[in-house]
This record gives C-alpha cells, sequence and structure tokens, in this order.
C-alpha cells in the first residue's frame, strides 16, 4: 500500500511540474492534492468546472484518501472520498461551497491488553462541512495553490453531538 501511494503521489507532482502547453485562460480541470481539509487527513482530487460566467462559476469536486493503520495484530484501513459543490461569485480568489465525505472509520475493541491483540470494528460514516477559502490564480504552467477554513458541520462519529470542529486544509494543484 505505501508504494502505491508514493506512486501516486509522484505521478501528481510530476504532472503538477510538467510544461502546460496551450492554456487557454478558462480551463475547467484540475488536480489537485490537499493536506487535512475536506479528506480528513489528506486527498488527491479532481476539479471540474460546470458553469462560467464573467463574475462566477460552478465547480464539483471529488477525491480519495487512502491511511493504513494498525493495532497489535489487527490491520485496517482509514479511507475518505470527499465529495464538494464550489462556488467563486464573491470574488475571483475567495471559494466558498459545502460537502460531504464518507470515510470509513475503524474502532479496535482489546482481545488481550497484554498479548497486543485486538479485534477491528469498521463502520462507514461521513461528515459534512463548510469551506471558506483562498485560491491562488494560476501561474504561466497552470499552478494554484489554496488555502482554506473547513469547519465541521456535521459528523455522524459524534451521534449529533456538536462537535465545533474546525478544520484547515491546504492544497496544491495544477489546471487544465
Amino acid at each position: 500500500m505505501k508504494n502505491f501511494q508514493t506512486s501516486l503521489c509522484i505521478g501528481l507532482f510530476a504532472l503538477l511540474g510538467g510544461t502546460a502547453l496551450g492554456q487557454s485562460k478558462d480551463e475547467s480541470n484540475s488536480l489537485y492534492a490537499e493536506f487535512l481539509g475536506n479528506g480528513i487527513v489528506y486527498s488527491l482530487g479532481y476539479e471540474r468546472v460546470f458553469l462560467r460566467t464573467e463574475k462566477d462559476w460552478f465547480a464539483v469536486r471529488v477525491g480519495l484518501g487512502v491511511v493504513p493503520e494498525s493495532r497489535g495484530n489487527a490491520k485496517g484501513l482509514f479511507l475518505s472520498l470527499p465529495l464538494e459543490i464550489v462556488t467563486r461569485g464573491i470574488h475571483k480568489n475567495i471559494e466558498i461551497g459545502t460537502g460531504i465525505t464518507p470515510y470509513l472509520s475503524n474502532t479496535y475493541v482489546p482481545l488481550s491488553v497484554t498479548e497486543q491483540l485486538f479485534e477491528k470494528e469498521t463502520s462507514l460514516e461521513f461528515k459534512v462541512y463548510a469551506r471558506l477559502g483562498y485560491v491562488s490564480s494560476p501561474g504561466k504552467r497552470g499552478l494554484f495553490w489554496r488555502a482554506a477554513f473547513v469547519p465541521d458541520l456535521y459528523d455522524s462519529r459524534h451521534n449529533n453531538k456538536k462537535n465545533n470542529v474546525i478544520g484547515f486544509g491546504l492544497g496544491l494543484g495544477k489546471k487544465f
């Protein structure tokens, strides 16, 4: 799994570092990597702009985050799939949006503490969040960075208790 993650990261950054030939001002696609943010730990994502006017645009994003984890003898996989709707109607560099991130939550139940034996229980959870962020204008190669506040509106893991987690995300991407 570690080799897969390494290969995926190298491929993404090779794409981000490549020369962008024949770019136009209205690129509608982008690939990006985001640390924290809507992917909870990290995510590699794709953004598609569906509606564009002179002052506004509307986009949909989808991503994937995978982190292996283990406790004693039990091994698990933290998997998140962030889905997001974003617009930039206020200013060309300010984005607002909302989204949902389904994720696999692993709970490790001790069977024998002295022998480090655990049983893994996996459940499908989700969180709903808002986004308020800044996105740099793409440079000559189409590269951009973004930073965002990503407060949780709801997290199914907390059983309707008010969590008030205010997260943040930092990302790097390439428009094409």
